[in-house]
């Protein structure tokens, strides 16, 4: 990153350069130091202090840097997610990081070029990243990048509008469209599933391990997990916790919502193993880390009398963001038990009409998180974070 005072003739007056004052390992522990381009600082914005020194947010460095606007030194360094913060913070467990991003996909569906010159939006928690104009050739699509930067809990509604101006001598047609924006931010941990539940009996031996989790998670300080993280993320024994380890690989999926541990050996028969996710280690985006360990037990069967579900069901809970109606809908099974928790855990809808699909009037639901568990005929279960806006 560089900062520069530049005249009108192209006088360089000041100069900031970064990497003469930050170390490339100074970034978060999510950036690739082995990538073939390294953005290790990612400066948001910079503010002139009322001393006239110079403040610049850094989102790879989760800090903010006062810079002497006349030598160019650190004057200090301030985060406590940094890994150079100089300040005691006192009553702040959480610290402050970089904004959330969104991608906004644009399409231009006239014959001709447009440019996306300015926009507009009520809600100063949103903004667009992208320096404007941006240009759409015609039957073309762009993508917008949206930051989302909340100072509290909550859930934030916006309406962002896109001005759409053509060019050329005499030309004075603006076009404005409007997209409405949607930000949360909780505090709630995930929720932990297993596949085999707990308790489970006749499990086919040659079973894998689903871990499911309600909202995307990640290693503890922030760094993504890879699946050769994973061995160190659970503990998987015969019997109980310390009873002999079973050798596994595992995966997660893209959404970082789901966690496989597939055994390298085919498990025994009728015999019964522990599986556990170990405290402390796996935290959601918003930093709420796990803090006890969450198991389950089960126990196989004979494999001759095992017959693979070949029909997984595949339950739908949407839309999310939903506003006076939810769609739950099940493609392989009918749907038993239908229960909605909001934000505080208590018990806000129960349905039991034992049917495929439900359509559901939320029209009087507040606004905020909730939690929809869908119970199959099958004993299946799903957990869904959905959010409820205006």
């Amino acid at each position: 990153m560089v900062i520069q005072e530049v005249d009108t003739y192209g006088t360089v007056y000041f100069q900031w350069r970064s990497w003469d004052h930050f170390l490339i390992t100074d970034a978060t522990d999510d950036i690739n130091l082995l990538a073939a381009n390294i953005d290790y600082v990612h400066g948001n914005a910079f503010e002139f202090d009322l001393d006239g020194n110079l403040l610049i947010s850094s989102r790879h460095l989760d800090e903010i840097t006062k810079i002497n606007y006349e030598t160019g030194d650190v004057i200090y360094r301030f985060g406590l997610l940094s890994k150079n913060n100089e300040f005691i913070i006192n009553n702040d467990p959480i610290g402050f990081s970089g904004p959330i991003f969104m991608i906004l996909p644009v399409h231009n569906n006239s014959e001709q070029l447009v440019r996306v010159t300015s926009t507009f939006n009520h809600n100063e928690l949103f903004g667009v990243v992208d320096d404007l104009p941006v240009s759409i050739p015609a039957g073309e699509s762009t993508e917008l990048t949206i930051s989302f930067y909340p100072d509290s809990l909550g859930v934030y509604n916006d309406r962002l509008t896109l001005n759409y101006d053509k060019f050329g001598l005499g030309a004075t047609e603006r076009i404005a469209r409007q997209v409405s924006l949607c930000g949360v931010w909780d505090n709630t941990l995930p929720i932990i599933s297993y596949l085999p539940e707990y308790g489970a009996i006749d499990v086919d031996p040659e079973s894998n391990v689903v871990v499911s989790f309600s909202e995307p998670i990640r290693k503890v300080g922030g760094a993504l997990i890879q699946d050769s993280d994973i061995p160190d993320l659970f503990s998987f024994s015969v019997s109980n916790l310390w009873g002999d380890s079973v050798h596994f690989n595992g995966t997660i999926s893209e959404d970082r919502q789901q966690i496989t541990l597939s055994p390298v050996e085919t498990l025994n028969e009728l015999e019964q193993y522990f599986v556990e996710l170990h405290s402390l280690k796996i935290e959601d985006d918003d930093g709420g880390v796990i803090e006890h360990p969450e198991a389950t037990v089960f126990k196989t069967g004979l494999s001759v009398y095992i017959t693979p579900d070949r029909n997984k069901n595949d339950v739908l809970v949407f839309p999310s963001p939903f506003s006076n109606r939810l769609v739950i809908s099940s493609q392989n099974n009918i749907i038993d038990q239908v229960y909605i928790y909001n934000g505080s855990g208590l018990l806000v809808l129960h349905l039991d009409s034992k049917k495929e699909q439900y359509e559901i009037n939320t029209s009087n639901f507040t606004e905020g998180i909730y939690l929809v568990k869908v119970l199959d005929k099958s004993g299946e279960v799903k957990v869904v974070k959905i959010v409820k806006v205006a």
